[in-house]
Parts: structure tokens; C-alpha cells; sequence
């Protein structure tokens, strides 16, 4: 037909001579070249003007979506806003440097070099905010959370750029909220110390300059759409996140289809127009990826348009997200075209791509193929009050310690569960097979266990049903349950219901529910495994005769089991002393040993088979392995509603909930307290304590996967002489990127005698290199143990004050500059009621 195709997409060159899709194809509209020209078409006020001076305010991440808002909002208060440049090689060389991981994604990797870029402008004032939410409005329904990268990288760029500390520049990353206008005041009130009158005339005026941004956004979006359907021509919805607007991030993309004949649109200029009226597999949870979702609606209505969505590579939460688009393009027999793109310009293999999607479209019209009625997704299969009888909950391993004693507590309520033993090779390879690639180790490694049982017979699926925990927060774990029963679907299993430990309306089961005893005796049973999980640890790696150790654990987790069963919490207290009395007196070896703190996403920290048997290996090079409490994470997720409620205009109902129930288990941990107090084991901590200990580093408004615990979990193992510590995360973790590997940097200017390491996850990982890198560790730990007892400090034990139980400040001095977004909140007093509180231990207790 007179037209030439190029195979091979390394070739640039050759892919774009392959011309236009039709002789007669002329450029069409593109939306994303608009929001590019409309987003940043603003002129800042002159120097003599702004009274308040300059500030800064780096062209990245989120601020593609909110520089209208904040433009008005600064200029309105007198400020000077400059905006770094636009993004290039230049300004991505810049940032190199202070990158503390290479496998985050490309747009935060520029945010180092846009940040850079601006200081050697000579500002000395920047802006660039953390915001875990975004603004909710009538067509984003969903929780309305942003990633973890939007929401907590610019703490990693303030702790990482050293030239911003040299400098004393004041780089401002608060913690701030779009949903309420007095949490915002309060914010920046803190932040600035300006008049909060002030704050609110400016706040009003920027709203009101963002929805006009907005408006003219979709206005847009409803003209290219209808010049293309009154030309019955051909319309891309080009799906991404605001910083796809970025040249640089698309790379000519969107100008490269426009130059072929179709229309370039931008989820968020038609969402608005998209109705999601069937129920979603994964729980919509991310404000940007709800407007995906409608978009995809309505290309699945429109014959006009069609969707490609584009995703950086180390993006996990595209691996929720496109497999759902997924499934509504093919329910509605549309393609679906994904695109990874990164730093790398070669985009030979993408240009392809969208060739053969126009041709297969212009095939489709020309074959004048009529859509059929949409499929409806598949009816959830729901585990009934008859099923408790007849059917066996199957749970995965996660901390084998606490869900044996855990097991024994759920059953004695009528439920008949069984947690799986252990992971085999097998069962991660099915994980791969029917778990998106893209999703974080933990994921793979708890799907494909209970495939795997579903699969070799040890169950019968006909009489089965699995049970998953649901974390909080906008952790892509969130959507394990969703990933759990796409891979049934597909595996033949589709009729297993599927349980989760939430209170989710879209997780409920009538035969299912967690009553108060049940819910005490699940606290005890955690509290139990955590005491003998320290002493054992400690006591295995010490003892003089191999074996005592694990037979006196096994006669205490009798005990446990049955403790925890009847749920006396006067027993629980006598015991927590007889567990340390009882392992006190086995005698220990006196060989002097590094200990290593084993810190990370919270399934590897626990779980010997997916961590590949790290804690062995610490023993077998000569180190003592030390855990953090389970029940500490429990407790940092319901600190998060709190700390909503204190600084981003939260609800005060969750936060109470959460405040009273760290208030009685807080009460129970007493005993544990009292019990470890000058024994030779390490403390437990408060988690008041560990929230505090953070400040001056990272805020607590990074509440992604394990967030500011992760830091204050490393602090206080330094603190309390564990000066090594291994911080386990899966290969691409998001929250891992801030609150594990960026904080290190920081970690050690701080206590320059830690030693710390990540180790990365991954199914394609060797295990090989992880034990390197292991033997690497302990040898700089054996170095350190051998330094400090050359200078007469002694073994690594706890200070003289903290070996009674009370966790000392890990609190740094404040440095010049830092953000004061940082200040520690401990009080929850509610101003409507009178409600006060620092979530200190009450000496009471809630005892009701």
C-alpha cells in the first residue's frame, strides 16, 4: 500500500521516518502542551513589590497539579515566587549527588536537580510541600490519597541536599492539607509565622484561582472532545500523573501522537465526564488514579477516543492500577496501552506502540466491528455464618511466633484457622505467575502461599477461605486483597472468598466479625508473642548449652495459647515477669557480640522465609539478631488518624478511637515495662516515646507503608546500643525510598557511629549478593565491637539510663533552617469536648 514500516526500535532515527499514519494527517489538538503553557503562565510580582522577598519553588512531583494554587497563594502574602527551570539533562545531572536511590522513579529523581537548580540561583527560601492528600471534589470520591513519593520525597530532598544546610537555606517541606483551609492556616501559620488573617485571605484567593485552573481545564477538555466526535475523528486519553506534563518526563509523546492524526487528551480534562458505576476489583483509594478510572469509563463509552496510560519504571502502584484499567478497556473490547518511560530519550519501541494501536483502531472502523454490551466483573464470592462450620480460613505467614499464639485466640471464637507454615520456591513462582510483576515482594510472596495450598491438595478449595490483613494509609499493601482475588479469578479459585482484617464496607462478611473478647485476646496474644520473642532471641544466640532456649520457649507458648484463649489480663501481668524471670536464668556463653537491629517492611522483618533466614545468618557470623514489637506497628497505624486530626484537619471520631486504644494497650505494655526493667533484656518502648524521637528528622505525616516508624525503630536501636542495623525492604518499596534509605544520610550525620545497611527483596534477587553484602555488614560490626572495647566502652549494652525501661530522648538539636513543620505535637486536646492527652501511658489505665 505504498507505506514503509521499520523494524528494530534501538534505531531513533529510523523510527521517525516512518511518517504520519495518512498522507493527509495533520496535527491535531494536545491538552498536555495547554495544561504545560496554562500551569506555569504566571508573572511573579517585581522585587520591589514583594515586600516578604523571594522564595523559591522547585517545577516537579505534585507542584504540576498545585502551582496555580500556591503561585496565587505566596504572591497574595508579598512574596516573589520563582520557579526553577524547566526540566532537561542539566538540571537532572544537578541532582545526582544527593540521590540516596537509584530505583526511585524519574520524577523524583528530578526533584533533586530542580532543587539544586534553584540554589545556584542564589534563592534562599524554597517551598516545596508534602501533601498525603489531595482535594476532594464530586468526581474524586476515593480516599483522595496521594503516592509516597508525592507525599513525603520533599523530607528526603531537604535531608539529602547538604548544599541547602551549607548554605542555610531555608527549604520548607511541611506537612500541609488542600482539604481544609483552617488546617492549612494553622500549617503555615507555624511554618511562617504570618498573620493566620493574612494566611486565610491568601488561602481563599488560591482556592479560588485552582478551581478557575481547573474549570478552564475541563472546559478544554469538553471542546477537543467535541471536535472530535463532530469530525469523527480519533481522540487519545493519554493517562498519567500531573508531573507527565513535564517535557522531560513524557518525552514528546504527546506531540508525537497529535503529529499523527488523534486528538491528545489528559485524564483529568475528562474525567469529569466518565461515570464509574461498576464496582472496582482494587480499593480506589489514590485521588489520581480515581480520575484514571473515570477517564477509562468514558473511553470505554466513547468509539472516538482511546486510552494509553503512561508509568514510570519503579512505579508500584501502576501495578494496581493498570491491571485494573485493564479490565474495563477489555470488558468494553477497547486495547490497553501501557508505557514505561524513564530518564532514557530512546523511545523507538514506544513510538511503535502507538503506531499499532492507530492501526488497529483504523482496522476496527474500517471492518465496522460493533462493540458488545460490556462484561460485568464477577460477583465476589461472600463467606456466610453456615461457613464457619464447614470452612477452613487459610492465612498466610507473616511473624511464625505471634500468629501461632494468635491462631489458638481466633479459633477458640468459633473459626476454624489454619496459618500456613512456610514458603516454598514453589509458591513464590506462582506468586509471579499470577501476581503483575511489578508488585512488591511481600505481595508474591503471601499469594503465591495460598495458591499454593489451593493448588497441592493440602486444602480443599470447596471448603476454604483465605484471610489477608489489610494495612491503612495509601500503601500499595492497601490492595493485596484486590491483587489476592484477581489471581484466584485466574487461577480457577474465583469461588474462594476472600477475608480481610478491616472495616472496610467492601470487605465485610456476615460470617465473619471480630467481637471485643476476640479483639482483647488477639492484643494479648500480639503482646505475648513480642515478650518472648525479644527474651528468645536474645537468650538463642547467647546460651552456653544449645537447645535450652527453644525448649523453654515451647513450654511458654503452651502457656500463651492458653492465656491468651481465656483473655485474664491479670494473668497476662503475672506472666510477663515469669517470662523474663524463666529466661533470665538461662546461662549465656559470655562471648562478646555485635547486636544487630533488624528494622523494614514489616512481612520481611518477620517472616524467616521471605527474609531468606537473615536472622540465622546474623548468628552464624557472630551477631545477636534483635526484633522490634509487632505491636508497635499497630500502634504507629492508629497514631495516624490522630496526627490527621492534630495538623491536617482530620475527623476527631477515628482519632479518638485510635487515642483510646493506644491508651489501653499501652497499659497492658506497663507490665512488660515493669518486667524488662534492669534485666539484661532491651526495653520496650512507648510509641509516644518513638513518634517524638523523630522529630527534627522526618515528620509524621509519612504514614505510607511503615513511615516514620521505620526511622524511629532505627534511632531507637541506636539509642539503646544496638549501633548496627539492617533495614530489610522489598526492590522499589515507595515508602522505603523516604523513610528507610532517605533518612540514612541524615541517621548517620547524627550518630556517626551507627552502622546501617538496605538490603533489597526482589524474586529475581541473589541471595547470594544479599549474604555478601550480610558478611560485609558484620564484618564492619565485629570492627566497631572490637573499636569500642579497645577504648574501654564495653560491650553493646543499653545506657545506665535507659536499661530500666524509660526510652531517653533520641530527639537531635534542631538544626539552623530545618523546616519547622517538625515541631512535635503530642497533646490530642479536642477543643470541642476537652478531651486532653500527650498518648503517654496513662499510670490508671483504660481499664473499660
Amino acid at each position: 500500500n505504498g507505506r514503509r514500516f521499520v523494524a528494530g526500535n534501538r534505531c531513533e532515527r529510523g523510527a521517525s521516518q516512518l511518517g504520519a499514519a495518512h498522507e493527509d494527517a495533520r496535527p491535531m489538538p494536545n491538552i498536555y502542551a495547554w495544561k504545560n503553557r496554562r500551569l506555569f503562565d504566571y508573572t511573579p510580582l517585581p522585587e520591589a513589590d514583594a515586600p516578604r522577598g523571594i522564595i523559591g519553588i522547585p517545577r516537579v512531583l505534585n507542584i504540576f497539579e498545585h502551582y496555580p494554587f500556591w503561585f496565587t497563594f505566596f504572591t497574595r502574602l508579598g512574596f516573589r515566587v520563582i520557579l526553577s527551570p524547566e526540566s532537561g539533562k542539566e538540571v537532572f545531572d544537578l541532582g545526582l549527588s544527593s540521590m540516596p536511590s537509584q530505583t526511585v522513579c524519574y520524577p523524583a529523581k528530578l526533584a533533586h536537580g530542580h532543587v539544586t537548580a534553584l540554589l545556584q540561583q542564589g534563592v534562599r527560601r524554597i517551598f516545596f510541600p508534602c501533601l498525603p492528600r489531595e482535594r476532594g471534589d464530586a468526581i474524586t470520591k476515593a480516599n483522595g490519597y496521594n503516592c509516597p513519593v508525592v507525599s513525603g520525597y520533599p523530607e528526603v530532598i531537604r535531608l539529602n541536599i547538604d548544599e541547602a544546610r551549607q548554605q542555610d537555606v531555608h527549604l520548607h517541606t511541611p506537612f500541609v492539607s488542600l482539604q481544609s483551609l483552617d488546617a492549612l492556616v494553622e500549617r503555615m501559620h507555624e511554618e511562617f509565622g504570618l498573620p493566620k488573617g493574612e494566611l486565610r485571605e491568601a488561602g481563599r484567593a488560591a482556592q479560588q484561582e485552582f478551581e478557575k485552573y481547573r474549570a478552564e481545564l475541563r472546559a478544554e477538555g469538553e471542546r477537543v472532545l467535541e471536535l472530535v466526535r463532530r469530525s469523527n475523528g480519533l481522540g487519545i486519553v493519554l493517562c498519567g500523573r500531573p508531573y507527565h506534563v513535564d517535557p522531560a518526563v513524557h518525552h514528546g509523546l504527546p506531540d508525537y501522537i497529535a503529529s499523527l492524526g488523534a486528538a491528545v487528551l489528559s485524564e483529568d480534562s475528562v474525567a469529569h465526564l466518565g461515570r464509574l458505576d461498576d464496582n472496582l476489583r482494587v480499593l480506589d483509594q489514590w485521588s489520581y488514579h480515581s480520575r484514571l478510572y473515570r477517564a477509562s469509563m468514558l473511553v470505554c463509552d466513547t468509539p472516538e477516543l482511546e486510552s494509553v496510560q503512561l508509568t514510570s519504571f519503579g512505579c508500584g502502584l501502576d501495578a494496581i492500577t493498570s491491571d485494573q484499567v485493564a479490565e474495563l478497556l477489555q470488558r468494553a473490547g477497547k486495547l490497553h496501552t501501557l508505557i514505561k518511560i524513564d530518564e532514557g530519550s530512546s523511545l523507538g519501541a514506544a513510538r511503535i506502540r502507538i503506531r499499532s494501536l492507530l492501526a488497529a483502531v483504523r482496522e476496527r472502523r474500517e471492518a465496522a466491528v460493533r462493540r458488545t454490551e460490556r462484561a460485568k466483573p464477577a460477583p465476589r464470592p461472600v463467606f456466610t455464618k453456615a461457613m464457619r462450620e464447614t470452612h477452613t480460613i487459610l492465612a498466610p505467614q507473616m511473624a511464625p511466633l505471634h500468629f501461632d499464639i494468635l491462631k489458638s485466640a481466633i479459633n477458640h471464637s468459633g473459626y476454624h484457622l489454619e496459618v500456613l507454615p512456610s514458603v516454598s520456591p514453589h509458591a513464590i513462582e506462582l506468586g509471579l505467575t499470577y501476581v503483575h510483576n511489578d508488585a512488591c515482594y511481600p505481595a508474591i510472596v503471601v499469594i503465591g502461599q495460598l495458591l499454593d495450598a489451593l493448588k497441592n491438595g493440602q486444602c480443599d478449595p470447596n471448603r476454604t477461605a483465605l484471610m489477608l490483613a489489610q494495612t491503612c494509609g495509601p500503601c500499595r499493601a492497601s490492595n493485596y486483597p484486590a491483587l489476592l482475588r484477581k489471581a484466584l479469578q485466574e487461577a480457577g479459585f474465583g469461588h474462594v472468598p476472600v477475608l480481610t482484617m478491616t472495616s472496610g464496607d467492601v470487605n465485610r462478611h456476615p460470617g465473619f466479625s471480630i467481637s471485643a473478647k476476640l479483639f482483647h485476646r488477639m492484643i494479648l496474644g500480639c503482646l505475648y508473642g513480642d515478650m518472648l520473642q525479644r527474651v528468645s532471641m536474645s537468650c538463642r544466640s547467647n546460651e552456653l548449652h544449645e537447645g535450652e532456649t527453644d525448649e523453654l520457649l515451647d513450654r511458654w507458648l503452651r502457656r500463651a495459647r492458653s492465656s491468651s484463649v481465656w483473655g485474664d489480663s491479670a494473668v497476662f501481668r503475672e506472666h510477663m515477669h515469669e517470662i523474663v524471670r524463666d529466661f533470665s536464668r538461662i546461662r549465656l556463653d559470655g562471648v562478646p557480640r555485635p547486636k544487630v537491629g533488624i528494622v523494614g517492611e514489616i512481612l520481611l522483618k518477620y517472616h524467616p522465609d521471605a527474609n531468606n533466614q537473615v536472622a540465622q545468618h546474623i548468628r552464624e557470623e557472630g551477631g545477636e539478631p534483635v526484633l522490634t514489637d509487632l505491636m508497635d506497628f499497630f500502634l504507629y497505624c492508629s497514631m495516624d488518624p490522630v496526627y490527621s486530626w492534630q495538623r491536617l484537619g482530620g475527623r476527631i471520631l477515628p482519632a479518638l478511637t485510635s487515642w483510646l486504644f493506644i491508651q489501653r494497650v499501652e497499659h497492658l505494655r506497663k507490665a512488660m515495662r515493669q518486667a524488662l526493667k534492669g534485666s539484661r533484656f532491651l526495653p520496650a518502648a512507648r510509641i509516644s516515646d518513638l513518634a517524638g524521637s523523630v522529630r527534627g528528622i522526618i515528620s509524621r505525616g509519612n504514614q505510607a507503608g511503615e513511615g516514620w516508624l521505620l526511622t524511629a525503630e532505627m534511632l531507637e536501636f541506636i539509642d539503646h546500643g544496638v549501633n548496627n542495623v539492617l533495614c530489610l525492604q522489598p526492590f522499589g518499596c515507595l515508602p522505603n525510598h523516604i523513610t528507610g534509605k532517605g533518612v540514612m544520610k541524615e541517621l548517620k550525620r547524627l550518630r556517626p557511629h551507627a552502622n546501617l545497611m538496605a538490603v533489597d527483596y526482589d524474586p529475581g534477587s541473589s541471595e547470594a549478593n544479599q549474604l555478601n553484602r550480610i558478611k560485609l555488614f558484620m564484618s564492619v560490626a565485629h570492627t566497631g565491637l572490637e573499636q569500642r572495647a579497645q577504648a574501654g566502652s564495653g560491650p553493646e549494652t543499653p545506657p545506665a539510663s535507659q536499661a530500666d525501661g524509660e526510652s531517653a530522648s533520641a530527639n537531635p538539636p534542631r538544626e539552623a533552617g530545618a523546616a519547622s513543620s517538625l515541631r512535635r505535637v503530642d497533646g490530642l486536646a479536642c477543643r470541642a469536648c476537652g478531651l486532653g492527652g500527650d498518648l503517654r501511658e496513662s499510670e490508671q489505665g483504660a481499664q473499660s
